[in-house]
């Protein structure tokens, strides 16, 4: 399984947001201004997680509902909005792939398409996972 946040802290978006993230925001003394409509991110697999990685350089876990706040920089470049971001079109195949792979190479970049993915499976054939 490739986990999304909603998989690794059990709960939806809108329950971390008011749980986690606008505490540590306001912290900061800052708060949430609604959300940022351009530059979606897309989502990439780091390790069986997806990752949605911000410009600051901070990454956090993808989010079925598309939100995404850096805990980072709290989108400090787009007025502390929430941003948008997306799984890749081929995310189900992509998920196959990646599930028979050992944990620690259970990684796909943004832009590889699923026959990048599976040339790579290919040529590391003996170290695949057998699935029953």
């Amino acid at each position: 399984m490739i986990i999304t946040a909603n998989k690794w802290f059990k709960a939806e978006f809108k329950t971390y947001l008011e749980m986690v993230i606008k505490a540590a925001m306001a912290k900061q003394g800052i708060t949430v201004m609604g959300e940022a409509g351009e530059d979606i991110l897309i989502a990439y697999v780091n390790r069986g997680r997806w990752i949605v990685k911000c410009e600051c350089g901070g990454g956090e876990r993808a989010w079925e509902e598309g939100y995404v706040m850096c805990q980072s920089c709290f989108n400090s470049g787009y007025g502390h909005k929430l941003r948008r971001s997306v799984f890749p079109g081929e995310r189900k195949g992509i998920e196959a792939l990646m599930e028979v792979r050992p944990l620690e190479n259970r990684n796909a970049n943004i832009g590889e398409s699923v026959s990048d993915l599976r040339r790579e499976n290919r040529e590391h054939e003996k170290e695949l996972l057998e699935i029953k």
